[in-house]
């Protein structure tokens, strides 16, 4: 036994941390490799935006990545990331690629880089709660055509003009639930299956407007919140709205400010989405890190996607972004 301590035992935690050092070059000679190619993509996308090129390299990547991800998770590198001081950063990074990874082959075609895209942007109000977060408080109309983006118009759900009935035929489930109150712009999304009440809204739009959009884009007041820590603060009605006040103002002090003018309320909403708006497309530099800014509330289904393209749909129908809840067990009713 002596003999084995003091001979074998020795050797064998060398074989080891040889083995563990090999493993760890190999990692991060591949991580490095990776992070390369990876700048390059946001250089081009810094510069250009989503294009061609930022599509075709980004499915270069995501195999790769896929491959880092899976080592990264392994028993020999998880001390090394802890070690590393990033590991929140490294966390959130791989948590975001889990959950973007499956959808990322049809951001080219949902952008309009080869033909013009007009989306609906549906700003949910969390203060009253719906299946997909909140109700449309207010909206816009987002336009992207090869590269460019313009906001056509901005406005609150008190222009929406509501149905007798839902425009479109839905499961017949989900009419023994919800029966006709969809067709009220704010009951729409009363579904947490997100596809449901994108459609919806799509068709009561089509309805009022006698336009077919594009598909539909969701946000909230956190998602304005962290937009705002890049682009900086702006200034609506002589108030400042920054990263830290925008929720509040948004969620709770309208209401109070505005209690006896809920109109007043609503074109306050309007304001602080227009300014927010009219910042990004003023943002020359930072489209990098305005997009990573979009990292948590991704995560925590703040930002939704939902495309009349059925092709493109149903590649984001595999990533979560779309909010689609599985169909076992009639969960995409409840």
């Amino acid at each position: 036994m002596r003999w084995f301590v003091s001979r074998w035992l020795p050797a064998a935690l060398l074989g080891l941390f040889i083995s563990y050092l090999l493993a760890l070059t190999i990692f991060l000679l591949q991580a490095n490799s990776l992070l390369q190619q990876a700048r390059v993509t946001f250089d081009e996308f810094k510069v250009n935006g989503i294009t061609r090129e930022v599509q075709n390299s980004l499915g270069e990547l995501i195999p790769r990545a896929e491959s880092i991800r899976q080592t990264a998770g392994g028993p020999l590198i998880q001390p090394f990331i802890a070690l590393s001081g990033q590991e929140d950063q490294i966390e959130l990074a791989f948590n975001l690629f889990d959950y973007l990874a499956p959808a990322l082959p049809a951001i080219a075609d949902f952008a309009g880089v080869d033909e013009q895209k007009r989306y609906l942007v549906a700003f949910q109000n969390s203060a009253e709660a719906r299946g997909t977060g909140g109700i449309i408080g207010a909206f816009a109309v987002l336009n992207l055509d090869k590269g460019q983006i313009k906001i056509e118009r901005v406005g609150s759900n008190y222009i929406l003009q509501h149905q007798p009935e839902i425009p479109i035929k839905m499961p017949q489930e989900f009419v023994n639930i919800y029966r006709s109150d969809p067709a009220i712009w704010m009951n729409s999304n009363l579904s947490p299956h997100y596809p449901y009440g994108a459609r919806i809204w799509l068709a009561l739009w089509e309805k009022q407007f006698a336009e077919n959009l594009d598909g539909v884009i969701t946000l909230d007041p956190i998602v304005l919140s962290h937009l705002l820590t890049v682009i900086g603060p702006i200034e609506v009605q002589g108030k400042e709205i920054n990263s830290e006040n925008v929720v509040r103002e948004s969620l709770s002090d309208a209401y109070l400010r505005y209690e006896e003018d809920n109109m007043g309320r609503k074109r306050y909403l309007v304001e602080i989405i227009e300014g927010v708006a009219n910042a990004i497309l003023a943002l020359d530099s930072d489209k990098a890190r305005l997009a990573w800014s979009l990292a948590r509330p991704i995560l925590d289904n703040r930002v939704l996607l939902y495309s009349t393209d059925k092709e493109v749909q149903e590649t984001l129908n595999n990533s979560k972004i779309s909010g689609v809840m599985s169909r076992q067990a009639s969960n995409e009713y409840r």
